[in-house]
């Protein structure tokens, strides 16, 4: 029994971590006047760490974009586009803007993406790019399942944008 509570307890460490520190909002209005970062990312690992398509502009300057809300400061932070001509799936080359420069939530922003990606590579990058979307880890199939039926779901969308 002892060594029950101190596994639970390490579970509770653990979740803490990831416990709600920024949320996805597409709602949000944007005041992102702060650049952070350019990252090269694949629309397939955005849409397996967000699950949600973005905002879609007609801009010349940004056509697509996620937003979030940092859950203690109400910082926002947002991975768009700029001056591209690719379609989203086509689509590699992502700015991270926020609405604040402290470092200690940008990097907090960053850390959560970095993991975000990470988790990406490790369990759903050969699934999805070999196109078998299978795994033996039953939390993963899953995940997997649901970005499958979700991808089909939205295919005619995807196809436009």
């Amino acid at each position: 029994m002892n060594s029950l509570v101190k596994d639970m307890s390490k579970m509770d460490i653990v979740d803490s971590k990831y416990q709600h520190k920024f949320l996805l909002d597409n709602n949000l209005e944007n005041d992102c006047c702060y650049f952070v970062a350019k990252v090269q990312l694949h629309f397939y690992q955005l849409w397996s760490m967000f699950s949600e398509l973005p905002c879609v502009y007609e801009s010349k300057t940004c056509k697509y974009e996620w937003k979030f809300v940092h859950v203690r400061t109400g910082a926002v932070f947002s991975i768009y586009d700029w001056k591209n001509k690719n379609t989203l799936l086509n689509t590699k080359t992502w700015y991270i803007g926020g609405s604040v420069n402290d470092k200690e939530i940008v990097n907090e922003f960053l850390m959560v993406l970095c993991d975000a990606i990470e988790c990406y590579n490790r369990y759903y990058k050969v699934p999805i790019e070999t196109k078998t979307f299978k795994s033996d880890i039953v939390e993963v199939q899953n995940g997997l399942d649901s970005i499958k039926r979700s991808i089909i779901d939205n295919r005619e969308i995807l196809k436009n944008l």
